[in-house]
């Protein structure tokens, strides 16, 4: 493995990196735990947790998660697409291909065009309508 910045490389063994990757997902589940706790669940969700996105391809990370957090503990990737998607239906795509889909859904049902929380006008109101006017 080579550092960036410096004249020469250096060689790191794979346990070391190992080591140094299960430490900051043992950190990130414990973070999540947190969360979990402040959110009013008790330490535990009833239906465990859901990961996605490229870190949760790491091996062995479901089983850390399940370890750490004392909760059912899954991998998901993105289903029910359709096209081009050798590369698409892992883990690593699954929250840009559920937004994609979220957003499709959305245009296809004819949801209200204006959500309450969105801004009326100001700059990001006009921004907003511009964008909606490039997908009507």
């Amino acid at each position: 493995m080579e550092v960036i910045g410096e004249g020469e490389g250096r060689t790191a063994a794979r346990s070391e990196l190992a080591a140094i990757v299960e430490a900051r997902m043992r950190e990130l589940f414990e973070k999540m735990g947190e969360e979990i706790e402040r959110a009013g669940h008790a330490g535990r969700l009833p239906a465990g947790l859901v990961l996605t996105g490229g870190a949760s391809q790491l091996s062995g990370a479901a089983e850390l998660g399940r370890e750490v957090l004392e909760m059912p503990v899954r991998v998901a990737a993105p289903n029910g697409v359709g096209g081009l998607t050798d590369n698409l239906l892992t883990p690593a795509f699954s929250s840009s291909i559920g937004l994609l889909l979220w957003g499709a859904r959305a245009v296809t049902e004819s949801e209200p065009s204006r959500y309450e929380s969105a801004p009326a006008g100001g700059s990001l109101g006009k921004l907003r309508d511009w964008v909606r006017r490039l997908f009507p």
